[in-house]
């Protein structure tokens, strides 16, 4: 479990354009893994706020789904160029809107609603990406969320050509 999923620990690698197509992503890494441990083993509660599933601020027992749930935020603020719970003052106030009721996605904000406007027309992406904000248990997998994701992600991300930079 990687436990600090988001753009800012994301390297994403670009092929070059081809016939005026656009760069395509190439590869996706994810960097900073000072929070990983093995699944099964959760040690405390760490990572960032804007990106933390509801069983992580809780400090409930959680297991990779915690991961699919940061994945699907970030995806999201790539998408978007948006700041999930932007309107929040601290990490303190985003915690307390996570878990204050199980109610997301709209919990994050505008975001939200600009990702499904983003995918209309891609029901398959969608579906996957409400599904990341399901409780734990019902969450999709790691495994299907990138099956989903397919090419439509490079899309997604190229169409905004620009790389996130959170610094």
């Amino acid at each position: 479990m990687h436990r600090d999923i988001k753009p800012a620990n994301a390297l994403i690698r670009y092929s070059p354009s081809h016939k005026g197509a656009g760069p395509k992503i190439e590869s996706l890494v994810l960097t900073d893994l000072g929070f990983a441990c093995r699944a099964g083993s959760d040690h405390g509660c760490p990572g960032t706020p804007r990106y933390m599933s509801p069983e992580l601020v809780r400090e409930q027992p959680y297991g990779l789904p915690a991961d699919v749930w940061a994945a699907g935020v970030s995806l999201m603020e790539l998408w978007t160029r948006a700041e999930p719970m932007a309107e929040a003052q601290d990490d303190y106030e985003c915690e307390d809107r996570i878990d204050a009721e199980f109610r997301p996605p709209e919990m994050l904000g505008p975001v939200w609603h600009d990702s499904e406007a983003l995918l209309a027309g891609k029901p398959v992406l969608w579906d996957a990406l409400r599904r990341c904000f399901l409780p734990q248990k019902e969450r999709v997998g790691a495994a299907a969320l990138q099956v989903a994701l397919g090419p439509d992600t490079s899309a997604c991300l190229n169409s905004k050509r620009r790389v996130h930079r959170n610094c």
